[in-house]
């Protein structure tokens, strides 16, 4: 199994990125196909330096040993195992530098468009109310549906039926990118591949393209397809529901998602702590990861898009507890991640800096009402 949802324009670019990757200093991990954890060193240096940065942000990165996890040594079939040698890290300062497309107030909406008729409306407002926390600060919005069946790309069969080119697929999308589109992702449940020679890929995101596409039809073991689905019932009431196990499949999909738009913002693969930005190669590893950013794509994702950190935080944990049992791990590690951060971050943005955190006893809100 294979997933690459690196960005055709990393591709485009490798000579132009070598020659800046022999320029960083010593500290940068250098892959080969044994992978090496990350030394504490390295991790500093992905991070990069704080100074100048604004108050808040310093002490959002406060405490990081207590809550975040390096990357852990890749079991036999993962996707550090076999492309550790494509791997070799971008810290925040190479992020920094990178080409990226830029957020404006004319260009910050995520737009999601489901492409065939298999996919649930309350499946899609759930990655729609997932998206709009994770990417705090961004427009969120749903498209009409299309279907992948038109499009003018090429296609394969397999054991899981039709197989789409997302290659292909990806730049037809870019011709249907909407005005104030940041970028475009593409929800199917068909399953995909970017070259006859690859068996199949859960998701693309292309940087260049501003487009994405994934498809969850490798998430529910099975040969069954989902064409029993009525689009205009909630997946909650299908009648054969119980072929579905629809709250892994909206975990696996929030996960993917998110990474996916990840790379549209220029996130490549992180390789320094446990994230959801890790490569994944297959299903289980996939089910092994979880819907965290570490510090370092953290930072970046703030940079690309401005949010404030503890409000980010506290959205997340919102809508992490209201999809269900499966992110429990997600909203634990956000109330104890929450709970760690000093309370001079814990205060409303508007309001940093102007005034102290307050406690309004009855007395002062009898007060306050006279």
């Amino acid at each position: 199994f294979f997933f690459l949802p690196s960005t055709e324009f990393e591709h485009q670019t490798r000579e132009k990125r070598h020659g800046e990757r022999e320029r960083e200093l010593h500290f940068k991990i250098k892959m080969n196909a044994s992978f090496k954890q990350p030394t504490p060193d390295d991790l500093r240096h992905a991070l990069g330096s704080l100074a100048g940065a604004p108050f808040r942000l310093k002490k959002a990165f406060q405490n990081l040993d207590d809550h975040f996890s390096p990357v852990p040594i890749p079991e036999s079939n993962d996707w550090l195992a076999s492309m550790a040698s494509e791997e070799d890290g971008q810290t925040y300062e190479s992020f920094a530098s990178c080409f990226r497309n830029k957020v404006t107030d004319k260009q910050k909406t995520i737009y999601l468009q489901p492409l065939d008729p298999y996919i649930p409306k309350d499946f899609l407002d759930n990655l729609v109310e997932y998206c709009r926390a994770f990417f705090w600060g961004m427009n969120v919005k749903i498209l009409k549906r299309r279907d992948i069946n038109n499009f003018d790309v090429e296609s394969r069969m397999n054991s899981y039926g039709k197989q789409f080119q997302c290659k292909q697929a990806i730049q037809h999308m870019k011709k249907h990118l909407p005005a104030g589109a940041y970028c475009l992702a593409g929800i199917t449940t068909f399953d995909l591949y970017p070259k006859d020679e690859w068996n199949f890929v859960f998701g693309l995101g292309s940087l260049a393209q501003r487009t994405g596409i994934f498809s969850f039809r490798r998430y529910e073991p099975g040969d069954y397809g989902f064409e029993d689905i009525d689009v205009d019932n909630s997946a909650a009431s299908l009648p054969h529901k119980e072929e579905y196990d629809w709250d892994a499949i909206k975990y696996r999909a929030c996960k993917t998602i998110v990474h996916e738009i990840g790379h549209m913002f220029g996130i490549r693969h992180c390789v320094y702590y446990k994230c959801v930005m890790n490569g994944i190669m297959h299903l289980d590893e996939l089910d092994r990861s979880h819907a965290i950013l570490c510090p370092m794509c953290l930072r970046k994702l703030q940079l690309a898009v401005g949010f404030d950190i503890y409000e980010r935080y506290t959205k997340v944990l919102e809508v992490n507890r209201k999809m269900g049992h499966l992110f429990q791990y997600e909203t634990s590690w956000l109330e104890s991640r929450i709970s760690a951060l000093p309370d001079s971050v814990k205060i409303t943005p508007a309001v940093a800096g102007k005034t102290k955190k307050t406690t309004i006893n009855s007395k002062t809100r009898t007060q306050m009402k006279k």
